[in-house]
C-alpha cells in the first residue's frame, strides 16, 4: 500500500512510502523508497531524505559558492 504525501506531475511510484514528488518534464519512477524528497526540474535533479529538509537552505548556501550557482 502506497502512502504518498504529495505527487505532482508525470509519477509511477511502486512501494514507496511518504514520498514527495515533483515531476516537471519527464516521468520520474519511485521504486521501494521510504520519507524522500524528489524534485525534477529542467536544471537540476534533487533528491532528499524527509530528515535532511530542514536542511536544504544550508546546503543550498554552499552549492552558491561554487559551479552551481546558477542553479539557486
Amino acid at each position: 500500500e502506497n502512502d504518498l504525501h504529495m505527487s505532482r506531475g508525470d509519477h509511477i511510484d511502486f512501494k514507496s512510502r511518504n514520498a514527495i514528488v515533483f515531476a516537471e518534464q519527464k516521468p520520474v519512477v519511485t521504486v521501494g523508497l521510504e520519507d524522500v524528497i524528489v524534485v525534477d526540474t529542467p536544471e537540476a535533479l534533487l533528491v532528499c531524505s524527509q530528515s535532511e529538509a530542514a536542511n536544504l537552505s544550508k546546503y543550498i548556501k554552499e552549492m552558491g559558492t561554487g559551479k552551481y550557482e546558477h542553479l539557486l
